[in-house]
């Protein structure tokens, strides 16, 4: 587990990758409703993009312009409630250092 954790430490130095941590206590958010989700964007501007939705039995991919927004927005919620990318790395850094 330590050397996951200090792996990904490191890897938030890398100009594409943001670690964000959102910690216990703040308590219930939109990750938590309707599970994990990722939003796919395409360089194609007549192309929306794709809002992929894990569930138990399988998954969704959404793909009306409401659903995808309805998922940017929570995205955007939870990168708000989140602690900053370097309070981030320190907690996780924090964490890995408790590991022996």
């Amino acid at each position: 587990m330590k050397n996951q954790l200090l792996h990904m430490a490191e890897m938030a130095r890398h100009p594409k990758i943001t670690v964000q941590v959102l910690p216990y206590a703040n308590g219930a958010h939109p990750g938590m409703a309707a599970g994990p989700f990722q939003i796919l964007g395409f360089p194609w501007p007549a192309d929306p993009g794709v809002a992929y939705v894990e569930h138990r039995a399988g998954a969704f991919y959404l793909e009306a312009p409401h659903e995808i927004e309805a998922h940017t927005v929570a995205f955007e919620h939870l990168v708000a409630l989140a602690l900053s990318p370097d309070e981030s790395v320190k907690m996780v850094r924090d964490i890995a250092e408790e590991y022996t």
